[in-house]
Formats: C-alpha cells, structure tokens, sequence
C-alpha cells in the first residue's frame, strides 16, 4: 500500500479512497487500516470513506482523519422504513430519544406529528408519522421517496454540525456529547 501511495503522489492525486471496510472486520482493524492510510498521504489530500456510514462511524472516522463520505445510511434506512431522528446537536440538559423511528410500527397508525418536530425538510413540514405508516403499510412508492428525502436531509444536516465542530475547534466536545445521547 505504501508503494501505490508513493506512486500515486507522483501522479498528481486528487484524493484517496479507504473502500470496502464495514465488511465484517473487526472496529480495531478497520481503525488500523484508517490509521495507516492516513499516516501516508498527504494532509492536504481528501481521503474519502465508502462505508455504511452510520453516524457513530462517521464521527470515528472523521476523528482518525476521513474528509468525505460515501454512505448508504440514508437509503438503508428508507428501505427499512426507518426514519433518522437522532439529536443533532445534542445538549446535556436534553432528554435523549431514539436514533430512528420504525415507521412500520402500529403505534404510529394515529400520530399526527411530523418525524422530527422543527425539520425543515418537505417531509417533515407537510407529512405526519401516520400518513408515513399509512403509505409504508399500503406499499405505496411514496413512502420511499418521503422517507428517503427526509433521511437525506438529516444525514446532511448531521454533516454541517460536523463541519461546523471542526471549524469551531469543538469536535471531540460535539463527538462526546452526539455519542451519549445517540440509541
């Protein structure tokens, strides 16, 4: 790998790509891999992750030096019927909640809130929980489409608090704080 690295620094390189980890091996190996990626590419070079690229992950990774991400969270979720809610800037005083909501669930046949209360996304500001369930439940294509929407935006939104901590110099304080709040 050290070799291809060199190699690829002579050829004027835009970025790296770390692919194929979250395959079944082990979180101490897939770390040492990271690491040892990192350890031999230039800074200044984007390293770019194609993960499953749950948030617990995205935060590991982006500590160990990942830039990018290429993740199926969102879609994964969509195709569960699953719905991300987790907390994006969680605070210490906040009750903590869910990380997804299983949309199939009976109990929200007659829940007339949105996913996340405040969303902005189109789901969330014209769909309720019940009309979710309802779509999911009659197999209608317009459960994914509302669903995936909704997850894209939050999987987004998560990335510009990231940012955001990265900027500030407050990652590891955001990562602590996501990380104990985070079902």
């Amino acid at each position: 790998k050290k070799k291809k690295t060199k190699k690829k620094k002579k050829n004027e390189t835009k970025g790296f790509v770390i692919a194929g980890l979250h395959s079944g091996e082990s979180p101490e190996y897939r770390e040492r891999i990271i690491r040892e990626v990192t350890a031999v590419i230039p800074d200044e070079k984007p390293l770019v992750s194609t993960s499953k690229g749950t948030p617990l992950s995205v935060l590991h990774e982006v500590s160990l030096g990942v830039d990018i991400f290429e993740s199926q969270y969102p879609e994964m979720l969509t195709r569960m019927g699953h719905a991300s809610c987790f907390a994006l800037s969680p605070k210490a005083d906040e009750p903590s909640r869910p990380s997804k909501l299983n949309l199939w669930d009976p109990k929200y046949k007659v829940d007339k809130s949105p996913i996340v209360p405040g969303c902005s996304c189109y789901t969330c500001q014209t769909h309720t929980k019940a009309y979710l369930h309802h779509l999911l439940n009659t197999h209608e294509m317009l459960a994914q489409v509302l669903l995936q929407l909704h997850n894209v935006y939050h999987y987004q939104r998560f990335f510009v608090h990231i940012r955001s901590a990265v900027r500030k110099g407050q990652f590891e304080a955001y990562r602590a704080a996501f990380e104990s709040a985070f079902e």
